[in-house]
């Protein structure tokens, strides 16, 4: 059975007028059957906010993806509202632009439609999501296998790179150009990483961040990561920034009953 048959993808337009590419089809269709948590941009917004792939229809020519979150009814559903979907894996970013075509509503949940994509892009990427690492996160994340060096603290993180924090002046051992082999990275909830931290940055610092202690910060790419690994990296730090996104407004959601009170 030829691949085209097997993912039935139509090899003329479909009764939309759409052209489906194998190309883009499969690469959609990989995101969907994946479960890929895709980052949402709409022009005229700063924020970004994240959804997934529910269902990648070849035959009918549209998209369908879950309400994004945080649910701020940031798509209306109206017909025409450009959005960009992207995914960020290896170094490289699928970016999908269309445009929303319909909102469905079923029970309690919220979908949207989205027309079928004229191409689907994948380009080498300029720029990452970090996550900020706060005091009560520090205690799900441990870093290991660095000189022997005790990393008090990480302090942001990303699928690709980091930036440690270690006691004392250590720039004479560990400095930009430094490649740190088997370290090991270990996250709550998940099985420990094994990779290897190319350092580019590193400076003392008598009074970090972090307190009156003297440190050592050190920022650096994360390689040699597995794909399972990185995916799991990426869902950690997806459900870090959710965790973190709903305890600010339960914050402000308190603050603003404090005020009317």
């Amino acid at each position: 059975m030829k691949l085209t048959e097997l993912f039935r993808i139509p090899r003329k337009p479909t009764e939309a007028g759409v052209v489906i590419r194998e190309k883009d089809y499969l690469r959609m269709f990989q995101l969907m059957r994946g479960h890929a948590l895709l980052q949402l941009r709409l022009a005229g917004d700063s924020h970004r906010y994240q959804t997934v792939l529910l269902e990648v229809n070849a035959d009918e020519g549209y998209l369908l993806i879950d309400q994004p979150f945080p649910h701020d009814g940031v798509l209306s559903g109206a017909f025409e509202q450009a959005v960009v979907l992207e995914y960020d894996h290896d170094g490289f970013t699928t970016r999908i632009r269309t445009v929303v075509s319909g909102r469905v509503d079923e029970d309690d949940d919220t979908y949207f439609r989205l027309a079928w994509p004229d191409t689907v892009e994948e380009a080498q990427r300029r720029d990452q999501f970090r996550l900020d690492v706060t005091r009560s996160w520090n205690r799900e994340i441990d870093v290991s296998g660095i000189d022997n060096q005790r990393v008090s603290a990480v302090m942001d993180l990303s699928a690709t790179g980091m930036r440690i924090a270690l006691e004392g002046n250590q720039v004479d051992s560990i400095y930009a150009g430094r490649y740190l082999e088997n370290v090991v990275l270990t996250l709550k909830g998940c099985a420990p990483i094994q990779c290897h931290l190319d350092i580019t940055h590193c400076h003392y610092v008598p009074d970090a961040e972090l307190g009156s202690i003297q440190t050592t910060v050190a920022g650096g790419r994360l390689e040699g990561i597995s794909e399972r690994d990185r995916e799991n990296l990426q869902r950690f730090i997806h459900s870090a920034q959710r965790q973190q996104l709903r305890k600010q407004a339960e914050i402000s959601q308190s603050a603003r009953g404090l005020v009317a009170a």
